[in-house]
Parts: C-alpha cells; structure tokens; sequence
C-alpha cells in the first residue's frame, strides 16, 4: 500500500531531478541554519539598541526551517528511492509549509531592512539616555562602539563629559573628545543591521525558491508511480 511497481524512463529521471533537488534543499537548509543563529547571535549584541523584535524573529523562523528542512530531505530521498507514495505526498505537504515559513522570515528581513532607518536615529537616542542606569544598554552601547568604531549617535559630544571608554581605541587611558572615534553610530549600526537584515531575506527568498523544485519533482514523481 503506498509503494510503486517500479517506474522506467521518465519515472527514473524524475528520481534523479528529485535525489537533485533534496541534495540542494540539504545543502540550503545547512545554510538556513547557520544564517539564523549567526545573525541570531551576532545582532544579540545590539538588542537593546534597535528596538524591535522583526529581526529576532526572521532569524528565528530560519533557524526553526533549517532544522527541520535537513531533516524533510532525506524523507524526499527515501520516498523517491523506495517508491512510496504517502512518503511523497507527506514530503511535498512538509515543503509547501517550510516554503511559506521562509519565504515569510525573508520578507519580515526586507521589511525590517526598510523599517530601520527611519527608526535607529530615535532608539539610539532613547537607549543613550539610559546608558548610565541600565547594564543591558550599557553592554549593548559599549559592544557597538567597540566593535564598529563609533562614539555616540552622531558624534562624541553627545555624552558630555563622561565619554565611555568604548569610544575609543586605547580603552585604559581616558577617553575625551580628542582622541574618540570621530563617526556617530546611527550610520554604522543602521549599515550593521540592513546588512544583516539582506543576508537574512536573500537567504530565506532563496532557499524558498529551491524548494520550489523539491515540490514540483515530488508531486511528479508521485502520479507516475502506480
């Protein structure tokens, strides 16, 4: 019940298209995976900094696809090696699902990358204020002016007389003016974020498409087995 008599020709070729596409979905999913804990991890730095959670949440989703995407495609293979039809039918349901799950954390990274420069400028300022008070923002600014070589939103003297040492590149000397970072983080983290925000779309619309040809082998392969 459920299993081919063993097809020829056509059958056989959409095997190997098929064996194809699950190989590329692994290989995609292998991506989806680690660009959805690497921009999960990487943009944790500035959590408290960029004031949504569109971003988390992308990278969630892809991180959640990928899993389960390496996994769906050794079901495609065994389906198409073994001829049977519910193991097809269920692989081309599961795939529909992943395909809408990526193709929505893509495009929640393109909406976010479009959203964010409208918005930093505000939450940057909002989060500065708190600088002093709040060991989350203090840790968020210190790692992004560390690590993109910016002091402040749009310079050094936004923080007065207490400029935090992370604006500057000698951290165990004082950091005055003279000798910080020249460059406001507003560009930089903005630039930081929409990269990411790119990879993450590009990566989700992309791998979206491949499964396309996972769906359409599948869904063959199954009316040509008896």
């Amino acid at each position: 019940m459920g299993f081919g008599k063993g097809i020829e020709g056509c059958g056989k070729m959409m095997q190997y298209f098929l064996f194809l596409a699950n190989f590329l979905i692994f290989a995609g999913g292998v991506t989806v995976l680690t660009v959805g804990i690497w921009t999960l991890v990487d943009k944790d730095d500035f959590r408290e900094m960029v004031g949504t959670d569109a971003y988390s949440n992308a990278a969630i989703l892809l991180i959640f696809a990928g899993s389960i995407v390496i996994v769906i495609s050794f079901l495609g293979c065994v389906g198409a090696l073994k001829e049977i039809k519910c193991m097809l039918l269920t692989y081309f349901i599961i795939l529909l699902i992943l395909f809408i799950f990526l193709l929505t954390a893509g495009i929640l990274a393109y909406v976010y990358r479009d959203e964010v420069g409208s918005r930093i400028e505000k939450e940057l300022t909002e989060t500065m204020a708190k600088y002093s008070t709040n060991e989350a923002v203090k840790q968020a600014w210190d790692t992004a002016q560390s690590k993109l070589e910016c002091c402040g939103v749009k310079s050094a003297s936004e923080w007065g007389t207490s400029i935090p040492k992370s604006c500057c590149a000698d951290q165990t000397a004082a950091c005055t003016t003279a000798n910080a970072y020249s460059k406001g983080c507003r560009a930089e983290v903005e630039m930081f974020v929409k990269d990411h925000a790119k990879v993450v779309g590009g990566v989700g619309i992309g791998i979206a498409c491949i499964m396309i040809l996972g769906m359409i082998f599948s869904i063959a392969l199954y009316k040509m087995i008896d």
